[in-house]
């Protein structure tokens, strides 16, 4: 994750490896565990305090940034359509009347503000909890592409169905971890500095992170386009396995996989071209007709071209009812200046 910076620095990316620190805590100890044990409280506590913040972390933003179209219930009229990667369940889902959108909006603010305080009380309420959470990203699976995200939190939430093993004489160590693990995890979403160098070494590992997706939510959907020509003067798209680009391109599913860099074009185009040098360097790789980098597209053009040009465009999910167009979009001008490469080697100005 820190060398691949920034297309390996996801949530979904810093909660795997959160995950695998408190899973290690979790596991059974031994060369030959035995897993048909329950697992002592204090190593349940620790999977509840992860399952309890990557959730009610999400809600908190939400209401915390003083977003208008979150605290009137209307953030999912654009949150289908303007989402990184949209699938084809949210294009019907964008055609629900604007009161079920707001009770959507409601119901997921319960699940992501109320199911996770129940993870610590009484096992009922803690199996609620659980069940709340995994309905939450069951539902979120199937209206978006966000990786290996909604299934990893989903299994988050299943060491919590079971019952807890009784306490032993021993377990005081664990408890000291896990509560200490609980008290970083608050300080850093509050963003309290404790002058410790435990908070250094885990937040060097990226061992405690606080989460939070869409805190504010995007209300218009810019696209790249990215073009090549061999002339200057007719220009063919290339198009992305995944994200928006030719308007008869039906959404479809690929999590929990993730195209990386149909991701991060989703980012760049919310930012300009000076803020993402690495799409300079992405279509001077293109330019010079390198194959890992060709390969990343699902069809280029039937040459290989001498320039390359950033068009970008807002897009919209088009209307139901038209027939083979799942997009509608408008040119608002350049992304990045026609390139191509020099005498040296080097990308530069085209015209």
């Amino acid at each position: 994750m820190q060398v691949g910076h920034p297309f390996l620095a996801f949530q979904w990316d810093v909660l795997l490896i959160e995950t695998a620190f408190c899973a290690a805590l979790y596991a059974p100890a031994g060369l030959r565990p035995r897993w048909d044990t329950e697992p002592l409280p204090a190593l349940r506590f620790v999977m509840a305090v992860l399952a309890c913040k990557v959730t009610l972390e999400s809600g908190i933003v939400k209401l915390a940034s003083g977003d208008p179209t979150w605290r009137d219930l209307t953030a999912l009229t654009y949150h289908w359509w303007s989402q990184p990667l949209p699938t084809w369940t949210s294009v019907w889902l964008n055609e629900l009347p604007l009161a079920a959108q707001q009770v959507l909006c409601a119901l997921m603010f319960v699940l992501e503000l109320g199911a996770p305080l129940l993870l610590f009380g009484p096992r009922l309420m803690r199996v609620t909890g659980a069940l709340g959470l995994m309905a939450l990203q069951a539902a979120l699976f199937a209206a978006g592409n966000y990786s290996f995200y909604n299934v990893l939190t989903f299994m988050l939430a299943v060491p919590l169905l079971g019952r807890a093993s009784a306490p032993t004489p021993r377990s005081g160590w664990r408890w000291a971890i896990a509560f200490a693990y609980a008290a970083l995890s608050v300080a850093l979403f509050f963003g309290r500095s404790l002058d410790s160098r435990l908070l250094s070494v885990v937040r060097r590992f990226d061992t405690v992170n606080k989460y939070g997706a869409f805190a504010v939510m995007t209300t218009t959907r810019p696209e790249i386009v990215l073009e090549g020509s061999a002339d200057g003067v007719t220009w063919v798209a290339y198009e992305f396995p995944w994200k928006p680009g030719a308007l008869d391109r039906r959404p479809g599913f690929v999590a929990p996989w993730q195209p990386r860099l149909d991701w991060q074009m989703w980012f760049a185009a919310l930012g300009d071209c000076a803020q993402n040098p690495w799409v300079l360097s992405l279509q001077q790789r293109l330019l010079e007709n390198a194959s890992p980098v060709v390969a990343l597209f699902e069809t280029t053009p039937p040459f290989t071209p001498k320039f390359l040009r950033t068009r970008e465009f807002e897009y919209r999910f088009a209307p139901l009812g038209e027939k083979g167009v799942w997009w509608v979009r408008t040119e608002t001008g350049p992304y990045c200046p026609a390139v191509t490469l020099g005498p040296n080697g080097q990308l530069q100005r085209a015209f």
